[in-house]
């Protein structure tokens, strides 16, 4: 199991990724949006928690106007795709 901790500032999120393994994601603070391919974003505040399939396409981050601070435990394997956040929240 992999744990990260990771901090987007307001307005920015990861890229379309992927993990080998499931994924837990909890929120420290802030706000964030949650996206997982061909599903509508979720909104996410301090205390939630939310499950990430393997090899679910995904990405993660800020609301435009809040910092986002999150857990990320990973079960096993690599991460596919770009970490590097950016500005554009369309996704």
């Amino acid at each position: 199991m992999r744990v990260h901790r990771f901090s987007y500032p307001a307005g920015e999120h990861s890229h379309w990724h992927t993990h080998e393994g499931e994924q837990a994601i909890y929120v420290e603070s802030g706000r964030g949006w949650i996206k997982m391919e061909g599903e509508e974003g979720v909104e996410v505040a301090p205390g939630d928690l939310v499950y990430v399939p393997k090899d679910k396409k995904h990405w993660h981050g800020a609301t435009p106007t809040h910092v986002f601070v999150h857990m990320a435990y990973t079960a096993s394997g690599g991460t596919n795709g770009r970490a590097r956040s950016r500005r554009n929240l369309q996704g």
